[in-house]
C-alpha cells in the first residue's frame, strides 16, 4: 500500500458512539448524531459505527466498494499519494501549465489509484493531477467551461519531481494535505435503513473524497459520459464546538491532535467548492475526463 490505512478501530475508540451520545443526552433530536460528510477521524468513526448499528442483521444486495480518504495536514512522505495542494507528483522537466489567458494554473489536487486498481480497473495512469484557473477558495469556476480544469495523468516511476522553485506564483494556494485510505461501501437506495438517524442520505452514500462507489448529486444528476471515477469533497474538518453538546473534538486531521476553531479553518485556504460542494469526476472509454461541481 502506498497510502497509510485509516486505523478505524483506533478512531472508533477515540470517538466511541456511547460516549458521544452521553454528551448529547437531553438535547433536541436534531442535535443527535447522524450522517455527515467525511473529512476527519471523527466523521469516519461516527458514520461507520452508525452504519454498523443500522445494518446489523440486514442483507444488502446493492453495495458498491469505495476507497474513502481521511485527511492529514501538511505534505506526505510519498509524493504520489492522494493529496490536495502543495507539490504535485510531476516531473521537474515538464513545463508548467498555463491558461489560454497566460496565467499559471493552480495545482489543486491529485488522486492516486495505485491502491484501488481492483475497484477501478485499467486507467491511463496511476495518478490524476487536477489543475485549475480558479480564484481564492476555488469558488470562481465556470460550470459551462470544461476547460476551467486541466487533468493530467502520471504513471508512477523513477524521475526527479517538481520543487517549490519550479512552480510559478498563483492566485490561490490550497492548504496542503494528504489522505489516508479506508475501504468501505456505498449503499445506494438504502436510506430507509438509516431513517432513525439524522441525515440518512449521508449514511447510505458517502460524501467524501473517494475512489469508485457512487457519486453524490447534491442538486441534480449530471449527464456525464463514461463511468464514475472519483470525487473530491470540500474540506471541512471536525470543528471544535460545532456539533451540539460535543464541545471539544480532537484530531481535526489524523496527524493533528489539537482541536481546530472555526476561524482557523475558514482562513486556511482549504479546498471548498462554493457552498461546501463536491467535485465529481468521470472517465469515458476514450480516456476523456469530465466533471461536475454541485454545492449544498
Amino acid at each position: 500500500m502506498l497510502h497509510e490505512i485509516v486505523d478505524i478501530s483506533r478512531w472508533k475508540s477515540v470517538f466511541d458512539l456511547g460516549m458521544l451520545r452521553s454528551e448529547l443526552q437531553g438535547l433536541h433530536p436534531n442535535m443527535q448524531l447522524g450522517g455527515m460528510p467525511i473529512n476527519s477521524p471523527f466523521h469516519i468513526a461516527v458514520v461507520e459505527q452508525l452504519r454498523e448499528e443500522s445494518l446489523t442483521g440486514k442483507y444488502l444486495e446493492n453495495k458498491i466498494s469505495t476507497d474513502v480518504f481521511v485527511w492529514n495536514i501538511g505534505e506526505p512522505s510519498r509524493r504520489e499519494i492522494t493529496k490536495i495542494g502543495g507539490l504535485p507528483y510531476r516531473a521537474s522537466t515538464q513545463e508548467w501549465l498555463y491558461s489560454k489567458s497566460g496565467r499559471p494554473l493552480t495545482f489543486i489536487a491529485q488522486v492516486c489509484f495505485a491502491d484501488s486498481k481492483e475497484l477501478i480497473g485499467t486507467l491511463p495512469g496511476d495518478v490524476l493531477l487536477i489543475f485549475g484557473e480558479t480564484g481564492k477558495y476555488g469558488v470562481d469556476w465556470d460550470d459551462d467551461e470544461q476547460s476551467s480544469f486541466v487533468f493530467e495523468w502520471v504513471s508512477i516511476g523513477d524521475f526527479a519531481l517538481v520543487g517549490d522553485s519550479d512552480i510559478p506564483e498563483t492566485v490561490w494556494k490550497p492548504l496542503p494535505m494528504y489522505g489516508s485510505i479506508f475501504r468501505t461501501y456505498d449503499y445506494p437506495d438504502c436510506d430507509e435503513y438509516f431513517n432513525q438517524h439524522n441525515y440518512p442520505s449521508f449514511l447510505s452514500v458517502l460524501e467524501a473524497t473517494k475512489i469508485n462507489g457512487v457519486p453524490v448529486w447534491i442538486q441534480d444528476t449530471a449527464e456525464l459520459s463514461g463511468r464514475f471515477l472519483c470525487s473530491i469533497a470540500s474540506i471541512e474538518p471536525a470543528i471544535s464546538g460545532k456539533h451540539g453538546g460535543i464541545k471539544i473534538k480532537p484530531f481535526p486531521y489524523i496527524n493533528r491532535p489539537e482541536p481546530i476553531e472555526f476561524n482557523e479553518w475558514y482562513d486556511s485556504h482549504a479546498v471548498r467548492w462554493g457552498d461546501m460542494g463536491v467535485l465529481n469526476i468521470f472517465l469515458d472509454e476514450n480516456g476523456k475526463v469530465s466533471w461536475d461541481i454541485q454545492g449544498h
